[in-house]
């Protein structure tokens, strides 16, 4: 799994908008008219603001997403697996896995609107309130204060961004992100592991000394548990998650490996094919 950015869950999405556009240029008096009372400069400007704002507003949702879903424990995960690895299911139980997956959707997004915050996110109380409450950069504040008479700028953006929360299964949602592909790709590393977990001469002991800081006491036996997925939900969970995966890169500094390049090593030094361990 590779992920950087919380919207993005495991993957990076890229979304591309294009759009069709005329310009009304006004002429002569009008021009002038316009000009003399300082319009087209106090429109730039708003412009440019309206852009700033809408990047403190997407901190704002990071924030609310990261602290909505901490601590939540998704049910079913358990038959999920079982339906997931059943690779000649049945038409009923193919139905199964659909309704599975709605349900697990459901439940995230029923968690976000039981959050504290969600009845402000897309309302003119997350400018006129909650954003002044979130900042306190002198910067920030003026530039959200701008906007306090103005929070129709944002309907639009509100919008778009309300298909994050949605529990139906559209691949902008956090929800389908997590059911879809986080949780597909989380069980295929623990089959993965089992494998792993099977040569007896793998040096887990060493791989969680190297990863202590990252692991703070915890086995990475218990990490790729079935119930760990539930602490990978958050960007903080996704982060650990990868840093066990793939390991600690720091400039200037000594590599700390992760459990992949710990399984590459191993099968060189095994001199074992690809096939016969993941």
């Amino acid at each position: 799994m590779n992920n950087t950015q919380l919207f993005d869950s495991f993957t990076n999405k890229y979304s591309l908008s294009k759009t069709l556009r005329f310009e009304l240029i006004p002429q002569e008096k009008t021009k002038e008219h316009i000009e003399q009372k300082g319009l087209l400069t106090q429109d730039e400007k708003r412009a440019e603001d309206y852009q700033q704002v809408k990047k403190i507003i997407d901190r704002y949702h990071k924030q609310f997403i990261e602290t909505a879903l901490e601590g939540l424990q998704l049910k079913d995960l358990q038959k999920y697996q079982e339906l997931y690895s059943n690779r000649d299911k049945s038409d009923a139980e193919k139905k199964e896995f659909e309704k599975l997956k709605d349900t697990l959707r459901k439940q995230i997004a029923d968690r976000f609107s039981e959050a504290e915050g969600w009845k402000n996110l897309f309302a003119k109380e997350l400018i006129k309130e909650d954003l002044l409450r979130f900042t306190d950069e002198t910067n920030e504040v003026h530039l959200i204060n701008e906007f306090k008479d103005f929070t129709t700028y944002f309907t639009g953006f509100h919008e778009n961004r309300k298909n994050m929360y949605s529990s139906e299964s559209i691949a902008t949602s956090i929800a389908y992100r997590i059911v879809h592909e986080n949780l597909p790709k989380f069980l295929d590393n623990l089959r993965i592991f089992e494998k792993v977990k099977e040569q007896k001469d793998f040096d887990f002991a060493s791989l969680e000394k190297n990863l202590e800081a990252v692991l703070q006491g915890e086995t990475i036996k218990k990490f790729f548990t079935l119930k760990n997925f539930n602490n990978c939900l958050t960007q903080h969970g996704i982060d650990k998650y990868n840093t066990v995966l793939g390991g600690i890169a720091e400039e200037g500094q000594k590599k700390i490996q992760g459990l992949n390049e710990w399984i590459n090593l191993y099968r060189q030094q095994k001199q074992i094919a690809p096939k016969d361990l993941p």
